[in-house]
C-alpha cells in the first residue's frame, strides 16, 4: 500500500525547519520521525509481527532507541563495533572499550545482535559472482575447534585467497569441513566454477595427496605451483630445534637462486649436508622438486610472489587470532561469520595491487594471450 501525506501535514512538519540540518541532521526531522513512526506504530499494534518490517532496519531501531543514538550515530557504532569483534576482540573487551572511552554502555545483547545480523551479509558474499580469470590463486586449510551437536570438533577452515586482474587480493570463499582432503578442495574448485571463474592460470597450495590432479580435473590449463612455505615448514619439522636456523638458510639459497640450475646446485650442496642424518627430509625435496620449482619459468617479480606466499600466510594469521579469541566456535555458521567480519576488516585493505603487478600482467599476457 502507498500512503500518500498530505500537504497539511507535511506543512506542519517542515514549519521549524530553517535548514538542512533541521531536516537532515543527526537529531533533524526526518531521524526523530522515522523513530518516532515506528515506536507508535509498535505501540498501537501494527507492527506486532515483524515478518512485516525489515529485519535489520528494525533492528537498527532498536539499538538506536535503547541507546539514545540518532540514526547516524547508530550506523557509526554498528560499523565501529563489528571491526573491533573482526580484530579479535571479545565481547567484554569491546563494551570496557566503549564504556571507558566513549561512556558508551554497550549490553552482551547489543553486540551478539549486530554479530547474528551479518549473517546474513555473510551468507550472499559466499554465494556472490566471481570474476571469470583469477591469474594466481592461493589454496590453504587451518584448523579450528567447532562445536557440532554439543560435541567439540577439530574441523578445517578451507581458504581461497586470489590474485584478481587488476592486481588486487580477494578471497573467493570460505568452507568448513571435517577434514582437507582433495576430493574436498574438487568440490570447492567445481563451486568456484559454477560461481563464474572460467580460469586460473597459476595455483599455489599445498602437497597435499591427489591435490594437483584434483585442480587439473577442474582446471586442466591451471599450472601447479606447491607453496615453498609449506615445503620448508614440514622441512624444518624435522629437524633439531638447534639446527633450523642452519636449515633455513640453505632452503633460502635453493628458491633464491636466480636460475634453475643454480636451484638445482644448491639443493645437491643441500642434500650433501642433511642426507646422513635427516634422509626422508631431503627426499621430499627431490620428490616435489617439480612442482616446486615451476615458478622459475616466469620473471623474478612474479617468482617472488609465488614462493613466498606472504599474502596467504597474513591472512591466515589473523584468521588464527579470530579463532584464538573463540576458542571453540558454537557452530560452523558462527566460525564463518566471525571470518568473514574479520575479511571485511582486511578487503577495505586491499586496494592497491600487488608490486610490480602491470609487468607480472604483461608477462601472463604474452603466455597466456589466447586465455584471456
Amino acid at each position: 500500500m502507498t500512503t500518500k501525506i498530505s500537504e497539511h501535514i507535511i506543512a506542519e512538519l517542515l514549519k521549524d525547519c530553517k535548514n538542512n540540518q533541521d531536516l537532515l541532521g543527526e537529531n533533524g526531522l526526518l531521524a526523530n520521525l522515522h523513530s518516532q513512526i515506528i515506536d507508535s506504530a509498535i505501540q498501537n499494534g501494527i507492527c506486532a509481527s515483524l515478518d512485516n518490517i525489515d529485519e535489520n532496519e528494525y533492528s537498527d531501531y532498536l539499538f538506536a532507541k535503547s541507546l539514545k543514538l540518532s540514526h547516524k550515530q547508530t550506523i557509526e557504532l554498528k560499523d565501529e563495533i563489528l571491526s573491533l569483534y573482526a580484530k579479535g576482540l571479545s565481547q567484554l573487551q569491546i563494551q570496557s572499550h566503549f564504556r571507558e572511552l566513549k561512556n558508551i554502555h554497550l549490553t552482551a545483547n547489543h553486540i551478539s545482535t549486530l554479530i547474528n545480523m551479518s549473517m546474513s551479509d555473510m551468507e550472499l558474499w559466499r554465494d556472490r559472482k566471481l570474476d571469470p580469470i583469477y591469474p594466481i590463486i592461493y589454496m590453504d586449510a587451518m584448523r579450528i575447534l567447532v562445536k557440532d551437536n554439543g560435541i567439540q570438533k577439530k574441523k578445517s577452515v578451507h581458504i581461497v585467497l586470489g590474485i584478481n586482474l587488476e592486481g588486487c587480493k580477494e578471497v573467493l570463499g570460505l568452507w568448513i569441513e571435517n577434514y582437507e582432503g582433495a576430493k574436498i578442495w574438487a568440490n570447492i574448485l567445481s563451486e568456484l566454477k559454477n560461481r563464474g571463474v572460467r580460469d586460473i592460470f597459476i595455483a599455489c597450495c599445498d602437497n597435499l595427496s591427489g591435490l594437483s590432479k584434483s585442480i587439473n580435473a577442474i582446471y586442466p590449463d591451471t599450472q601447479v605451483q606447491l607453496c615453498m612455505a609449506h615445503q620448508k615448514r614440514a622441512s624444518l619439522a624435522c629437524v633439531k630445534r638447534k639446527e633450523q636456523s642452519q636449515l633455513s638458510k640453505d632452503l633460502l639459497a635453493i628458491y633464491t637462486a636466480p636460475t634453475l640450475q643454480s636451484a638445482e646446485k644448491r639443493l645437491n650442496e643441500m642434500a650433501d649436508k642433511w642426507q646422513n642424518n635427516y634422509p626422508a627430509m631431503v627426499k621430499s625435496w627431490y620428490h616435489n622438486w617439480e612442482n616446486l620449482t615451476s615458478f622459475y619459468e616466469y620473471i623474478p617479480e612474479l617468482r617472488k610472489v609465488l614462493y613466498t606466499t606472504n599474502a596467504i600466510e597474513s591472512l591466515n594469521s589473523g584468521l588464527r587470532t579470530v579463532a584464538k579469541r573463540d576458542r571453540t566456535f558454537g557452530s560452523d555458521q558462527i566460525a564463518l561469520n566471525a571470518m568473514y567480519l574479520y575479511l571485511e576488516v582486511a578487503r577495505k585493505k586491499w586496494t592497491m595491487p600487488i608490486a610490480y603487478w602491470q609487468l607480472i600482467l604483461g608477462q601472463f599476457k604474452m603466455l597466456f594471450d589466447e586465455r584471456f
